[in-house]
């Protein structure tokens, strides 16, 4: 989520809702820190939706930040992600198919725009982390699962159906079901 200050034309504070195996995190960059909802990695689209929505809410409550005063919502996603926002390719169960910026833009007054995960963790870098204002960035995710976000010549690089930075995703790899012994 984006929010601007009364009578600022500029973003004031930032904020995400990511979605991952066992957990939803809602944040808000130099405003209130995080909250997290948690999720059952065996949980459905709708109940991960549900705590998406119920972490947002929680993220405008604890920063004293109403609804409207959203400029846009960003939704981080693990896996493949369309322009559109449709989730083509997704490690957590049911995931796949979903168009998050679709199921979620009735409980916003905002546009809704969702991107993988590791590519808006590389464009937040780049905008108020360690590479601040680079033009290059190179962001790896390496947990659960590896992917990696980038930036090139200071624009999102998404490749091929938004698949660029996805090694943990290439099923010749073996790499996209890691994690389930270790959530068992």
């Amino acid at each position: 989520m984006v929010v601007t200050g009364a009578g600022r034309s500029r973003p004031r504070h930032s904020s995400s809702v990511e979605s991952a195996a066992t957990q939803l995190t809602g944040t808000f960059a130099s405003c209130v820190g995080d909250y997290r909802a948690e999720t059952a990695p065996a949980d459905d689209h709708e109940a991960r939706l549900s705590a998406a929505r119920y972490a947002a809410r929680r993220c405008l409550a604890l920063a004293g930040i109403s609804a409207e005063q959203l400029v846009a919502v960003g939704v981080a996603s693990p896996g493949v992600v369309s322009r559109e926002g449709t989730v083509l390719f997704s490690p957590l169960e049911d995931w796949a198919g979903q168009n998050l910026s679709t199921a979620l833009a009735p409980d916003f007054p905002c546009p809704v725009i969702t991107e993988n995960d590791c590519n808006l963790a590389a464009l937040a870098d780049r905008w108020r982390g360690s590479v601040q204002g680079s033009d290059d960035v190179a962001y790896i995710l390496s947990g659960l699962r590896t992917g990696a976000g980038l930036v090139l010549g200071g624009r999102l690089h998404r490749g091929f159906a938004g698949a660029a930075g996805e090694t943990g995703a290439l099923p010749h790899l073996g790499w996209a079901r890691t994690q389930d012994p270790l959530l068992a």
